[in-house]
């Protein structure tokens, strides 16, 4: 409602003339809610000039309808809008996260929301749905729908933080006493595995790179011509929807669930520069440890972290 309080403010109302009744400035309020001032301010301006007003004008009913027929069609495209949002369900180590998505969003769109939810940086997230989704697809693209399941592969940037204050702790320790517990501990000293190391890079196996870092997609998830413990050729399969790795011989596969691999460490084989010993903990004690040898030195680091995230 409007009231004008006393004389003082009806003089700072220049657009309210004195003669003109209150209902006419509720009115016009009202027509301004409604989005019909246009056609209200012609009816005004016809009565107040005399000139006969006629409730059923094509013209003015015409103007007073657009407005009801734009904000009717407004929330339509907000009805339609809430009918093609979905859901999909992402796996992030233990947690189950859902995530209200259109067909027409970018996986970039989705990244955003993942990190307020997880704290891992766009930037270093993938987002695994038949493969690694391109943060450039739209939703309808990578083939998205009700109910989906997703798994989200990073770090979150706090752990990042503190590993690297740990790496800092690292270097601060005496050098020797790091040198002489590296001796004590070198894998290919003791006989079961020096046996394995002296055959030598397995034929076919992909070239090591000492000081560089390579993600597991790089090589499609797939690590070839490895030996394991027995000196069998074997080949790991990183199956990050599925949660497992594959390990595949000649004649049998083995599944292992990433959640079984208690710990994963490495070390570089003395004589053949890029690869190394990869040690998968797959129990609660060292006994439980698997070998496999030539690894290439430059997917350690990715492979744990896929394991360990």
């Amino acid at each position: 409602k409007i009231q004008l309080c006393d004389s003082s403010m009806a003089d700072l109302s220049p657009s309210v003339p004195d003669d003109l009744p209150l209902k006419r400035s509720i009115e016009d309020v009202n027509a301004l809610d409604e989005g019909k001032s246009e056609a209200h301010h012609e009816k005004r301006e016809k009565e107040e000039s005399g000139e006969q007003v006629n409730p059923s004008d094509p013209v003015l009913a015409g103007k007073e309808d657009a407005a009801g027929a734009d904000s009717a069609q407004m929330d339509v495209c907000e009805d339609q809008g809430d009918a093609d949002r979905f859901t999909v369900v992402v796996a992030f180590k233990k947690q189950k996260l859902e995530i209200k998505v259109l067909s027409t969003d970018l996986v970039s769109t989705i990244k955003a929301k993942l990190e307020d939810l997880t704290g891992v940086a766009k930037e270093n997230q993938k987002l695994m749905f038949k493969g690694m989704l391109a943060d450039t697809s739209t939703v309808a693209d990578a083939g998205l729908k009700e109910g989906t399941k997703l798994m989200l592969i990073g770090t979150p940037t706090q752990e990042i933080r503190m590993e690297q204050l740990a790496a800092v702790v690292a270097h601060a320790i005496e050098p020797t006493a790091v040198a002489v517990a590296a001796q004590k501990s070198r894998l290919q000293d003791l006989e079961e595995h020096k046996k394995i190391i002296t055959k030598g890079v397995p034929p076919g196996a992909e070239k090591g790179l000492s000081g560089r870092k390579m993600r597991l997609f790089e090589c499609n998830n797939v690590i070839n011509n490895l030996y394991d413990k027995r000196g069998e050729a074997v080949r790991l399969t990183f199956k990050l929807e599925e949660n497992q790795i594959w390990i595949g011989a000649k004649t049998r596969t083995t599944k292992l669930g990433l959640d079984q691999i208690r710990n994963v460490t490495w070390e570089a084989i003395s004589g053949f520069d890029g690869y190394c010993v990869l040690i998968l903990q797959a129990g609660p004690t060292d006994k439980s440890n698997m070998f496999f040898y030539f690894v290439p030195a430059q997917y350690c680091d990715d492979i744990r972290r896929c394991i360990m995230s």
